[in-house]
């Protein structure tokens, strides 16, 4: 790059032309004729050296602010890329973690990277992990399937009863499968006509004794959610639940909230990932393209690892039950960390 626009808040009225030294120079400074007060910056590249590739980049950027002295002692950045600040408060401070980490990573390798600038935060913040572990699929954790077998009740063609007025989920994919890194079987409704997910309605408001017999670190569901009728802007309720039970007679129930664990099954445009829940598996629907089906996995980190769970069941909440619509649940998974 021998020129190179920038362009302050996208403001065409305010833009500054630099000159750059031939390519090979490591590290260059551009001062900007006048100091300037800004939310974004733009870099365009308008000039460059021909060459054998055509491709444009900068592999780093530093940008030198002015701020008022007093500002050190309010704002401490602990990596150089700004995602990780402490904020001196009182005898403490407050850490902010801007280090984005999403459900599904297109480089596995980066999934451990982020794990491993969290986990050495925490530490260092002397955090416990207890009981929220770092479980990350494909990552740490080793899985077995938790087939749903005679529990299921909803078929997924619509020549069986699906959804009414819905495209089916014929295109599914049922047996063992692999989604996120973790390991789950799908009753296979292919071989024969047999039910394939768990779901409730306004006649079956429970299905218990899904049997696990395992301790596990954390156990994932693999789901999605046929809304009926959109909660208000900002609500996020608890649609339906899970009651784990264990061998000591205790039990734990997992709240599903809508947009938060599980998000919708029919959707237009890009698919939304739950903010606490994945996006296991999506497709186009084979007749209706316009309309895009998605499954989503759930992690929920067990209280009690070492105390084993007999069986877990779903249920409707008492106060919403069936008014947002239905669930589908194709499977589950019992997760173990790697020792």
């Amino acid at each position: 790059i021998t020129k190179l626009k920038i362009t302050f808040d996208n403001d065409d009225a305010r833009t500054e032309t630099v000159t750059l030294l031939p390519e090979r120079v490591l590290k260059q400074n551009v001062t900007f004729s006048k100091p300037q007060s800004c939310e974004t910056i733009t870099l365009e590249p308008i000039e460059w050296t021909e060459g054998s590739k055509p491709v444009l980049g900068v592999d780093n950027l530093w940008l030198w602010v002015n701020h008022p002295a007093e500002r050190a002692e309010r704002v401490v950045p602990l990596l150089n890329i700004g995602a990780v600040v402490q904020y001196p408060l009182d005898k403490g401070s407050v850490v902010l973690n801007q280090l984005n980490i999403p459900g599904k990573e297109t480089n596995p390798e980066n999934a451990d990277k982020r794990a491993n600038i969290v986990g050495n935060l925490l530490r260092n913040l002397g955090c416990a992990f207890a009981p929220e572990k770092l479980l990350l699929p494909g990552v740490n954790l080793v899985s077995v399937p938790i087939p749903l077998g005679e529990k299921c009740n909803a078929y997924l063609t619509s020549d069986k009863g699906f959804l009414p007025g819905q495209p089916d989920l014929s295109h599914f994919p049922v047996g063992e499968q692999r989604f996120d890194g973790l390991r789950y079987d799908i009753r296979n409704f292919r071989t024969s006509p047999l039910p394939a997910a768990i779901t409730l309605d306004a006649k079956i408001k429970e299905v218990s004794g899904v049997p696990v017999d395992s301790t596990a670190d954390a156990l994932f569901f693999l789901h999605t959610f046929h809304v009926t009728r959109q909660p208000k802007d900002g609500e996020t309720p608890t649609v339906f639940e899970y009651l784990v039970k264990y061998a000591d007679g205790t039990t734990a129930t997992v709240a599903v909230r809508l947009g938060i664990d599980i998000g919708m099954l029919n959707n237009t445009g890009d698919v939304k990932a739950p903010s606490a829940a994945s996006i296991a598996w999506q497709a186009a629907y084979p007749k209706a393209k316009d309309r895009t089906a998605a499954v989503y996995a759930l992690r929920w980190v067990n209280p009690k690892p070492t105390l084993k769970i007999t069986s877990f069941g779903i249920r409707w909440p008492e106060k919403e039950a069936g008014q947002y619509g239905v669930p589908l649940l194709f499977g589950a998974s019992v997760a173990h960390e790697k020792k």
